[in-house]
């Protein structure tokens, strides 16, 4: 993956030009399909999305980032009511201005953003879990919001309320797709209608098909979930519908414990190359353990490089973001991507000429002592989402993991 222009958020696409387009069949290396650099620090789970020629990133932010400077960014609205408690905002991919502070969302974690360009809607997904311990929601259930602007324009307008049929489900992360059938072929392939999709932790799958996409109710607990997912480590999962008809889920946490599957009837799942069984690679010549573990999410020495995506950020980089991305120290504490997401579709099941993908790399709240050089003796730990950049689309980016059929 590789650049993003300036401040408009726009994608330069002759800045991945120089990038190969991995093909079917390619044994994986991790990040090399893609070039990747920081988006944002010390935030949470984040999903990039695309609106109206530009990119933005919906971000879960937690209690200590409240008190970092970063976090008074100009045009943003810091209600007192968010302090002490995990929420989530919309900033612009590209300038990192802080669009909204999503009103009431204070006291949700393990969000996701989700964009129906038929209805003009962007949805947010959270559970009634805060980050920052300080639980003010009782209940289990998925938290839902929806952005009533005509035009999406800034993103400014919400309103919120649980998804109905999610009542009683007690899960930390959720992610939610778009599905684009016809009956005929849902009728095919055994599969009951719908217009969307969400997954759980545990690779579990809610659907529905509400006829106007209000997805404030109708959703329905289905049988289905990715086979065989506990020894495929699949924590933190996202789903989307690829434009060659599969459902494809891509999931991380750790160092090597992550993937990418895909089926077309939800049953019957293959894994793609890279991930692992157990810990192991599988059938792949010339890998030890976890050599050839971890597909599309994997520590490595671009985790904390400064790039094109938030421009405040690199205007405005904290002194413990300069000590934790040096490069002696950045191993000690980086063993820990997780949470992949991906970007970006468009209306009637387009997708974009580059794919985008955000992942988080994290020492999952652990201390480390760093280097004994520059300086000695300091604490490390930290958290960044980063966005990667591969030239292809977002189907030729998930397909490239497995055999061509």
């Amino acid at each position: 993956m590789s650049t993003v222009a300036a401040a408009a958020g726009n994608t330069d696409i002759d800045a991945v030009a120089a990038l190969p387009v991995p093909v079917a069949g390619w044994s994986p290396d991790f990040k090399s399909p893609f070039r990747s650099s920081v988006f944002s620090y010390d935030t949470l789970e984040s999903t990039m999305f695309a609106w109206q020629g530009k990119r933005y990133m919906m971000e879960g932010i937690d209690c200590h980032f409240w008190a970092n400077d970063s976090a008074v960014v100009a045009g943003a609205t810091m209600d007192p009511a968010f302090a002490n408690h995990s929420y989530v905002r919309i900033s612009e991919v590209g300038s990192g201005r802080v669009v909204v502070n999503i009103p009431h969302s204070q006291g949700y974690g393990f969000p996701s953003a989700h964009v129906d360009y038929e209805q003009k809607a962007v949805w947010v997904f959270a559970t009634p879990f805060d980050r920052c311990g300080h639980n003010i929601h009782e209940g289990h259930y998925v938290q839902s919001w929806r952005s009533a602007a005509a035009d999406l324009g800034d993103l400014g307008s919400w309103s919120t309320a649980v998804a109905a049929g999610t009542e009683g489900y007690s899960v930390p992360n959720v992610d939610v797709g778009r599905v684009i059938m016809t009956q005929a072929e849902f009728s095919r392939r055994g599969l009951p209608p719908h217009k969307a999709i969400m997954i759980g932790e545990a690779a579990e799958f809610h659907i529905n098909n509400q006829p106007d996409g209000d997805l404030t109710k109708g959703w329905v607990k289905t049988k289905y979930v990715v086979q065989d997912h506990s020894k495929h480590g699949l924590g933190c999962p996202s789903v989307r519908f690829g434009t060659d008809g599969y459902y494809y889920v891509v999931s991380g946490m750790g160092c090597c414990w992550n993937g990418i599957a895909r089926s077309r009837d939800l049953v019957s799942w293959t894994y793609g190359r890279g991930t692992c069984t157990q810990g192991k690679p599988n059938g792949q010549p010339g890998c030890k353990e976890d050599a050839c573990c971890g597909a599309v999410n994997r520590p490595g020495p671009d985790d904390m490089k400064l790039g094109p995506f938030n421009e405040w950020l690199n205007a405005n980089l904290p002194a413990e973001f300069k000590l934790n991305a040096d490069p002696l120290n950045l191993p000690i504490w980086n063993g820990d991507n997780n949470d992949p997401d991906v970007c970006c579709q468009g209306p009637g099941g387009t997708e974009e000429p580059v794919a985008y993908i955000v992942y988080g790399s994290s020492s999952q709240g652990r201390r480390f002592v760093n280097a004994s050089v520059r300086p000695p003796g300091q604490t490390l730990g930290a958290q960044t989402n980063n966005i990667g950049v591969y030239n292809g689309t977002l189907t030729q980016l998930l397909s490239s993991y497995f055999e061509q059929e």
